[in-house]
């Protein structure tokens, strides 16, 4: 079977401004898959820049798989001749590998576009499709969409151009809408929300704890895009990821975060631990809704969902259906190359990737950036599964610098804390002590 691995690139930024370093090398990651499938013949197109699929470095790809071909694409093409350059490969399946980006995350819209016009020409695709690419994209699209599968915060759209109706519209007396924003703000509870509805990750996110802060903030000049109010679910932070197609689902056990003073999660320095399968949490509940929306809305690879659990219930706050650090978080605890997440999801596996007897225990936690030496030496260590660490000098973004690193252990619980004080002796200043005592935390709390 030919399998072509694609991704896309909607970054303006070259390769030289970005430098994304792995271990294992993606050169290396694609050969494994060579060996592990030796009936499949792999091929990975997808452009220099804002992907995830190669190993980078000054413009260039420095380090090529041995029997995995590769085939790059410019960044910003059109999706039909995206597609037409991958069916010049004569795929029996195409597989989309959807990357994040800022400060829009809209790359599985062009993926998912590709995978049409695949589809067109009479080509498998693996991809997640257009409706759910869009409405994860738009966070509001997403909490009214996914409302009606899991129970999710309650909220406010705020049209900006509605809202601010009567400034261009001299005879408009009283903005009925502006009056209709304000009296549904009233009935959430506070502390709230308020974001962007299109922004990547956090970024615009404020949290607001009275009526009177945020209608100050809705009158100001702050206030100059679409966005949405919603309640902030004060609970406990979790994410999980959907793996597989249609008929073939695993819904995995959650992974602990741990989250900010403010209650929330930071993307840059959060905490990852899981499986979490204590009985008490009743995570089979909603393991079952997050299967009929997989099956409803026919995810297809990997989709990332974010919950939060508070008295007895569980929340949903968002979806991501692309490539994520819940991939090779998930991947490290289902003992498998997240790669083979795609390919098991075509030909089949064993193993329902559900249930706690299949999964390893693994965290997942940022460092500051290394040497690539250092990388080198520490992804020698056998519990160490990945390494990706972003770098960039583009103006603005100097933020997502960070260094992300998952452990894994098939011995007890404990054993992640013997792994972390492992590193810090082998790699001084490696471990923080916010990485220590976020991690100690949850590995205490969470069975």
């Amino acid at each position: 079977m030919r399998i072509v691995f694609y991704s896309a690139s909607t970054s303006a930024h070259s390769n030289s401004s970005t430098k994304t370093t792995y271990q294992p090398f993606r050169a290396d990651t694609w050969d494994e898959m060579d060996r592990l499938y030796p009936d499949c013949e792999f091929v990975v197109a997808g452009p220099l820049n804002g992907s995830y699929i190669f190993d980078v470095a000054d413009g260039e790809i420095c380090k090529k798989p041995e029997k995995v071909k590769y085939v790059l694409l410019e960044s910003g093409m059109s999706a039909e001749d995206t597609a037409e350059l991958i069916a010049q490969q004569r795929p029996d399946i195409a597989v989309a590998i959807a990357s994040g980006a800022v400060p829009f995350d809209w790359v599985p819209i062009k993926t998912a576009l590709i995978a049409e016009e695949l589809q067109k020409r009479g080509i498998a695709t693996i991809a997640n499709n257009t409706l759910v690419s869009v409405a994860a994209f738009d966070k509001w699209r997403s909490n009214i969409m996914f409302r009606s599968f899991v129970k999710a915060a309650k909220g406010i759209y705020i049209h900006h151009e509605l809202f601010l109706a009567e400034k261009k519209n001299p005879g408009v007396s009283v903005n009925v809408y502006k009056e209709y924003v304000f009296y549904r703000i009233k009935e959430i509870n506070f502390p709230v929300i308020v974001k962007d509805t299109l922004g990547a990750g956090s970024i615009g996110v404020e949290i607001m704890n009275s009526y009177e802060e945020v209608e100050s903030f809705l009158n100001s000049d702050r206030n100059n895009s679409d966005i949405m109010v919603e309640e902030l679910i004060q609970g406990e932070q979790f994410g999980t990821e959907i793996h597989g197609v249609e008929g073939r689902y695993s819904v995995l056990p959650p992974i602990a975060f741990s989250v900010t003073k403010e209650g929330i999660t930071d993307p840059l320095s959060s905490v990852k631990f899981g499986p979490v399968t204590d009985p008490s949490y009743h995570f089979e509940k909603v393991q079952e809704e997050l299967l009929n929306m997989a099956q409803s809305l026919k995810f297809e690879g990997t989709v990332q969902v974010d919950l939060v659990y508070r008295a007895g219930e569980w929340y949903i706050i968002e979806i991501n259906p692309r490539w994520s650090g819940m991939t090779t978080t998930t991947a490290a605890m289902e003992g498998r190359n997240p790669l083979s997440i795609f390919v098991d999801s075509i030909l089949g596996t064993d193993k329902n990737y559900s249930m706690k007897r299949n999964l390893k225990y693994a965290l997942n936690f940022k460092m500051k950036a290394r040497s690539q030496e250092d990388l080198i030496r520490l992804y020698g260590n056998p519990h160490v599964d990945y390494i990706m660490q972003l770098e960039t000098s583009v103006a603005g973004m100097e933020k997502i610098n960070y260094c992300e690193v998952v452990i894994s252990t098939d011995q007890e619980k404990e054993d992640i804390m013997n792994i972390l004080n492992e590193l810090e002796e082998e790699f001084p200043g490696l471990v923080s002590d916010d990485v220590k005592a976020n991690a100690g935390e949850l590995v205490a709390k969470y069975q």
